[in-house]
């Protein structure tokens, strides 16, 4: 029952320990289907994952490498830094179990003459030792998953604030076609110090982002150019009225964009 216990801590600290996603239905369709990966997995292989995934030696540069990642993209990983000798000493310990455990179901059984007494007392006794063994390592597990599990329910707790929404939405309106667009029509313009015409952005944006410009409402939420400069938070908008009468609306990125 321990060791089994031990196998259900592995498959969930393998499974939380890693998130990503664009959105609450793709982090969970990530989510179900390293379930079903892991799920499948023996002990030994489970093993294997968490020395590989999760034990990570302090001053690995290539555990701190950032992926490229689109816009408004979220990751989580949960990761055990350590000096190299606490690295391999919890292999070892983790090795520990899956030979416990292989030695449980494949030889205990041939080794126990259940008719004699003497053995029936030497298979209580290994068994009681085995638990001593995988107790100390089952512990060790328990609170790495502990750890892990208070610091995913605050990373749910913040992907579920109104705050962090917001920056989600922010961020997916900045990493728009059309806000791309825009901003580069702006960094283009030294003539002007960056300043454009919406208008005339307007009818650019139509002719290169065509099915974008149809469908803004549906996908970003605003059905004009206007306010859905201001809501990616990086263009200044200003109104000019020119001579002949009229409003003009003019945007820039801003300088610390």
């Amino acid at each position: 029952m321990l060791l089994q216990h031990a196998e259900g801590m592995f498959k969930t600290l393998l499974i939380q320990s890693r998130v990503q996603g664009a959105s609450h239905e793709e982090i969970e369709r990530f989510r179900t289907k390293r379930k079903e990966l892991i799920e499948r997995n023996t002990l030994g292989e489970l093993a294997g994952k968490f020395t590989s995934e999760i034990l990570v030696k302090r001053g690995d540069d290539s555990s701190a490498v950032e992926p490229q990642l689109p816009v408004g993209y979220v990751t989580f990983d949960y990761t055990i830094q350590a000096d190299l000798d606490y690295v391999k000493q919890r292999a070892d310990s983790l090795k520990l179990i899956v030979d416990e455990r292989n030695d449980l179901v494949h030889h205990f059984l041939a080794k126990w003459d259940r008719l004699s007494r003497q053995s029936t007392q030497n298979a209580g006794l290994y068994l009681d030792q085995q638990h001593l063994r995988v107790a100390d390592e089952a512990k060790t597990l328990k609170n790495h998953l502990e750890s892990l599990l208070r610091i995913a329910g605050v990373h749910r707790k913040v992907m579920a604030s109104p705050e962090f929404e917001k920056q989600m939405e922010i961020l997916w309106l900045q990493g728009s076609p059309i806000v791309l667009l825009l901003a580069g029509m702006s960094r283009d313009a030294v003539n002007t110090d960056g300043w454009v015409g919406l208008d005339d952005a307007g009818q650019l944006l139509w002719m290169r982002e065509k099915e974008d410009m149809a469908a803004m409402k549906a996908m970003y939420g605003y059905d004009k150019l206007k306010p859905l400069l201001l809501a990616s938070e990086i263009f200044d908008v200003r109104e000019d009225f020119p001579s002949k009468g009229g409003v003009r609306v003019l945007f820039k990125v801003k300088p610390e964009t």
